[in-house]
């Protein structure tokens, strides 16, 4: 085959799948967008800056020393909440308090499905914690003064087409209760 032959086929060939990729996407159901919230949020002299939010099943390793809670490959479901804590100004502080994760339904707290009744919940130094996915750390106004959070609620979350997120969190006396409507916990 001579190479403009070729060449020739080879365009046809690109233009082709573009054309039959663009009627399969103009046919494909729109993707469902999902709901828009503010996520960064300042009360008092605390920020909190909502990073993600999910539901996931984690299979734990077993672990021989304690056989009872071993479910042989059984996965566990998870409601995970990651965000990032800051406090604002230059005065000192103590400590930090990451409190409760509630989901709420008209100002209610809403059951769990399958609850483990346990939470466990982890920090970073904003510098030290490691980035995931796509997603990089919030910017913050000093590293020293934040802190990112993961918290995970062992049990399924309810099931709920749109539910209220209230995060109670701060520093030393300056605890607030933030909350984010319309948080889709699980599908």
């Amino acid at each position: 085959m001579k190479p403009i032959v070729t060449a020739a086929l080879i365009v046809s060939s690109i233009l082709s799948g573009l054309v039959h990729g663009a009627e399969e996407s103009a046919s494909a159901p729109a993707a469902v967008q999902p709901a828009h919230y503010p996520s960064d949020l300042i009360q008092g002299k605390v920020r909190l800056v909502l990073i993600s939010v999910g539901q996931t099943t984690v299979f734990p390793n077993e672990n021989p020393a304690e056989p009872e809670r071993n479910d042989h490959g059984a996965g566990v479901p998870c409601f995970t909440v990651t965000y990032l804590l800051e406090r604002l100004g230059t005065e000192p502080y103590q400590k930090s308090v990451q409190g409760e994760v509630k989901l709420l339904a008209a100002g209610k707290p809403l059951n769990w499905e399958d609850d483990r009744h346990s939470t466990y919940v982890k920090s970073f130094d904003y510098e030290s914690a490691p980035t995931f996915l796509d997603f990089t750390k919030p910017k913050v106004s000093d590293p020293k003064r934040a802190i990112i959070v993961q918290h995970v609620r062992f049990g399924a979350a309810p099931a709920v087409s749109s539910c209220d997120l209230q995060i109670t969190a701060g520093y030393d006396e300056d605890v607030q209760v933030f909350t984010f409507p319309g948080i889709r916990p699980a599908k």
